[in-house]
């Protein structure tokens, strides 16, 4: 769990205001968040070496963040690191944890980086000089147009923006202004405006981690637009293709009567943890079919006594882990 201070929401979200609000999730939940927004969808995805960026990915999760009365928090191993190790995790967590908000809060199935689809979104920009319609930190000056991080689609392809801010070090108000600046400048997304714009920072220096949510409106400064059914199709790339070249067996899983194929992580060989995605988001994603997500299972239908603990997102991806390893039949 961490504790969220949000403000800023209006309409069909203003109850998601408000200060101190705890926020659970698991750490298989952070490891399948930043996995999906890790690879840049626009590269021959996890070919060759790519899997181990996977793996690196995964490990960064397990490395460093730890539970305490239920709180996560940077462990000892963490703080050891150099100041630069320490930017590139904190920017990993803060990416995680902000994808994690969008899925159950802003109801998102896709969230993805707006720089892992640079061959399909196109920014056209309208005005180059802007004020923040939010100022909380009156020294931080126009920077110019710096897109923010992150674009979620809901079930219907409504649009989010989204910018992640992390840090080990304390609060540091400049920094989410930087964040309210970067989400700010989205006018429309294919033709249409965002539902909502936020820009999140956490600090991850104390127990729990804490973060700090804002919705500040748009400045109408740049459009994006880009083919959905393309989007989609690049997101499940890194999954489609670590089954192509993970040797090994593909398992087929059935949780209630839905159906997942799974794959063993290797070398993850002191867990029994697998990937996994919904064999119809797999059949679509491999042929022509437009994708669809439907009729996911609850949380109370994994019912299996083998599992040890699991994540499934809205967009139909797996992690999972079990005591004893899946036999292949």
């Amino acid at each position: 769990m961490i504790k969220l201070d949000i403000n800023g929401y209006s309409g069909n979200f203003v109850n998601l205001n408000g200060n101190n609000i705890d926020f659970n999730f698991n750490r298989l939940d952070v490891a399948r968040a930043v996995i999906t927004i890790g690879f840049r969808k626009y590269l021959p995805a996890i070919q060759n070496v790519g899997i181990f960026r996977f793996l690196e990915i995964l490990n960064k999760t397990f490395a460093y963040l730890d539970i305490q009365n239920g709180n996560f928090f940077l462990n000892k191993l963490y703080r050891s690191l150099d100041a630069s190790e320490k930017r590139v995790i904190s920017y990993f967590y803060g990416q995680g944890f902000t994808k994690l908000y969008a899925e159950r809060s802003l109801n998102c199935d896709f969230v993805d980086h707006i720089s892992n689809h640079k061959t399909n979104i196109t920014i056209h920009t309208l005005n180059t000089i802007s004020t923040p319609k939010i100022t909380l930190d009156q020294k931080v000056k126009y920077e110019g147009i710096l897109e923010p991080d992150l674009l979620g689609i809901d079930r219907n392809n409504n649009f989010h923006i989204l910018e992640a801010k992390g840090s080990s070090s304390g609060f540091k108000l400049g920094v989410l202004q930087k964040a309210i600046n970067q989400v700010s400048i989205i006018n429309n997304v294919n033709g249409v405006q965002p539902l909502t714009r936020t820009a999140c920072f956490f600090d991850m220096s104390n127990i729990p981690i804490k973060g700090k949510i804002v919705d500040p409106r748009g400045n109408e400064m740049i459009d994006l637009n880009f083919k959905l059914d393309q989007f989609k199709r690049d997101y499940y790339k890194p999954i489609i293709n670590y089954f192509e070249i993970n040797e090994e067996k593909t398992h087929n899983y059935e949780i209630g009567k839905y159906q997942f194929v799974l794959k063993k992580i290797q070398p993850f060989e002191f867990v029994n943890l697998y990937i996994g995605l919904g064999s119809h988001i797999f059949e679509n994603v491999n042929s022509s079919t437009e994708i669809t997500i439907f009729n996911l299972p609850a949380v109370n239908q994994f019912k299996d006594e083998n599992i040890l603990e699991f994540s499934l997102g809205p967009d139909g991806i797996l992690l999972i882990s079990f005591k004893a390893p899946l036999i292949h039949i």
